[in-house]
């Protein structure tokens, strides 16, 4: 197993802002494709995903008890 890369902080006023680099597995077949993105941490609402002209979007956001702000942002192409 792939360890998990590591957090990215950046300073937004006096809270951090961290980019997760979350491994992206997609499984594809002439018919469907099949995608799994670890987001610990995340709820259903806290994630965006669209698709558009064979381009797949994930975007999510959503800060801890600390004011932390996590942030996944990733985007891919279906062939």
């Amino acid at each position: 197993s792939r360890s998990k890369t590591p957090l990215r902080p950046t300073k937004v006023d006096n809270s951090r802002v961290f980019m997760e680099r979350a491994p992206i597995h997609v499984e594809e077949t002439p018919d469907s494709a099949t995608i799994a993105l670890d987001v610990a941490g995340f709820s259903a609402e806290d994630i965006e995903v669209r698709l558009e002209d064979h381009v797949v979007s994930i975007f999510g956001k959503r800060v801890n008890r600390l004011g932390d702000t996590y942030v996944i942002r990733r985007r891919f192409r279906l062939d």
